[in-house]
């Protein structure tokens, strides 16, 4: 019996992880996307589609923030105390 090349190994086993990837992010979008229900709330900002992006995009405002007051306490405040 003849061992398959390791090529086709790494393809085959890559191949395969796609699959379980592609599964995996299907769970995600089924478990965290939006239902009908939940896009009639009003709020200030549109909600996405997927509640994953949504965070993403909440995290990324408050690294903005954070960024915004550790800049404004380094170049404001910090140079008067000393």
């Amino acid at each position: 019996m003849t061992q398959p090349s390791k090529e086709a190994t790494i393809l085959s086993r890559s191949e395969e992880i796609l699959k379980i990837l592609d599964d995996f992010q299907a769970r995600l979008d089924n478990r965290f996307s939006r239902s009908i229900k939940d896009e009639g709330k009003a709020e200030k900002r549109p909600q996405s589609d997927n509640v994953l992006d949504e965070i993403m995009d909440n995290l990324e405002q408050a690294d903005e923030h954070l960024s915004s007051i550790v800049s404004f306490i380094s170049s404001d405040v910090l140079p008067k105390i000393n």
